[in-house]
């Protein structure tokens, strides 16, 4: 029976867990395709040789097949690449002598039949074992390779996520075929990181090689967060050398929600919504646990408020945040945030943390409302060559600030004598839109406007002005106007 040597891990799995993977074929013009035959010559006749082992390997490429009853192997992979691939093969087979490898490149969409490989019996050893030296069927251990799965994230014990995982380990001899059952032996495992001081483990700690060559251990989580090195060794007796796996890593996170990285926050803190109904604002939640990392995908969180509505619970995703949404309508927030007047709502959210504790916070939202312009004093008069000076509020029925991105334009309309060059100017309000101002005051809600006298000399006669003040933005579009006049005796 064929089989992938990147399948062999999925097999596996496979086999522990009961359940049955499915594959993908990529498109043809992708593929390559090794094809071959292993026979053993009696007679001037190609006799076929069963399960000789046969390996594909490259710089990005370790497959085994084995040959069936007519003895033929057969490879396919994916080379996403118009870039020739060097690969070998290499041919064994237990109470045969070894055979050099072959090598050839290879092209995406090719397939590649190959020249029989030819056996000859090793008759310095005993078929199937027995005699002395090293048992026939595979070489020494000499690398251990890690199998799977590629990535390991585990939860901390008792959040209710992922606290164990499967890991594999092959042995290899110098050629890089797994070692044969004859040359089986024992593995240990060896495990470190700030995780083993809260339970972390891997069981068992030791394991004998199968006929395959593998070992397989489970990695258990513990109480606290962090990474896991694992290392798989082996003592080879015949000359003391230890044979030793690159490290594995394994990341332990997820707990509990802690109430020092716990953080919620609108989009906008300034909300166009007290005169309006189903406007609406996110709100983000941000959880994480006691090691700064964020908990459980799936984390309850809470929602409540003292104005309008608001999605009652949501669930954290994988990177531990939550979004509510916040709709404007009854109640209208008028003084239900005591200390800071009438348009100011509380949002509310909170989950649960260890021993049971509730994990909170809360926000300060304006709903603002429509908007208002108010100017003092109320008219123009501006002495020759002089100016005038105006107090401006600029806000909502509430008297706090308008909402992000209002936009204030002030202008100044005069019609000076033909021929002449009386002028006036008008300036001090912002010309770029506000920003998100929860509380009034100078910047925000409070202005000073100056009108000025901008003929040269002064305006020699009373000239009449007119200053227009336009508002524009989600909390309602408003016009006031200024009326008198600049040149005045």
């Amino acid at each position: 029976m064929k089989k992938y040597f990147t399948y062999l891990f999925i097999a596996i799995l496979t086999i522990l867990f009961g359940c049955k993977e499915e594959t993908i074929q990529p498109p043809e013009n992708l593929l390559v395709k090794i094809l071959g035959k292993v026979a053993e010559r009696k007679q001037n006749m190609d006799i076929p040789v069963q399960d000789a082992q046969v390996r594909l390997s490259s710089s990005s490429i370790n497959m085994i097949d084995s040959t069936d009853n007519e003895g033929n192997y057969y490879f396919e992979f994916k080379l996403d690449t118009t870039q020739e691939l060097s690969v070998t093969l290499t041919v064994r087979k237990e109470g045969y002598k070894d055979l050099s490898p072959l090598s050839f490149s290879v092209r995406a969409g090719n397939t590649y039949p190959v020249p029989t490989f030819i056996l000859e019996l090793d008759t310095t050893t005993t078929i199937g074992g027995g005699g002395g030296g090293t048992p026939p069927g595979s070489g020494m251990p000499q690398t251990i390779a890690y199998m799977g799965p590629q990535t390991i994230d585990l939860k901390v014990y008792g959040v209710g996520g992922t606290e164990t995982a499967i890991i594999v380990y092959e042995v290899r001899d110098s050629l890089g075929f797994p070692i044969s059952i004859s040359q089986r032996d024992t593995v240990d495992f060896a495990l470190e990181g700030p995780p083993v001081l809260g339970g972390a483990y891997v069981s068992p700690a030791w394991a004998i090689t199968n006929a395959s060559g593998r070992v397989a251990t489970t990695v258990n989580s513990g109480t606290i967060a962090g990474v896991l090195q694992i290392v798989a060794l082996l003592h080879r007796e015949s000359d003391g050398k230890i044979v030793t796996s690159t490290p594995t890593r394994v990341v332990i996170n997820a707990g509990l929600p802690d109430q020092n990285h716990f953080s919620i926050g609108p989009t906008q803190f300034n909300f166009a919504a007290y005169n309006w109904v189903g406007r609406t604002n996110n709100i983000l939640v941000q959880v994480g646990d006691k090691y700064s990392n964020p908990v459980h995908q799936g984390t309850a969180v809470y929602f409540n408020t003292t104005g309008g509505v608001i999605t009652a619970a949501r669930y954290t995703d994988i990177k531990g945040q939550v979004t509510a949404t916040l709709y404007s309508g009854n109640p209208l927030p008028y003084y239900d945030a005591p200390g800071y007047g009438p348009g100011y709502a509380w949002v509310y959210a909170q989950t649960i943390g260890e021993n049971g504790v509730v994990v909170k916070d809360s926000v300060i939202i304006l709903f603002s409302g429509l908007s208002t312009i108010s100017v003092f004093p109320t008219s123009i008069n501006i002495p020759r060559g002089g100016s005038q000076t105006f107090a401006v509020n600029i806000s909502d029925q509430h008297g706090n600030p308008l909402a992000p991105g209002t936009r204030i334009a002030t202008t100044i309309e005069f019609s000076p004598p033909e021929g002449t060059n009386w002028a006036a100017k008008v300036g001090g309000l912002p010309d770029e839109p506000l920003g998100d101002y929860l509380f009034r005051g100078p910047g925000r809600t409070d202005f000073i406007m100056t009108v000025v006298d901008a003929t040269p000399g002064g305006t020699p006669d009373s000239m009449p002005v007119v200053v227009k003040i336009a508002v524009t933005g989600s909390n309602g579009n408003v016009t006031a106007f200024l009326y008198g006049t600049v040149g005045n005796p």
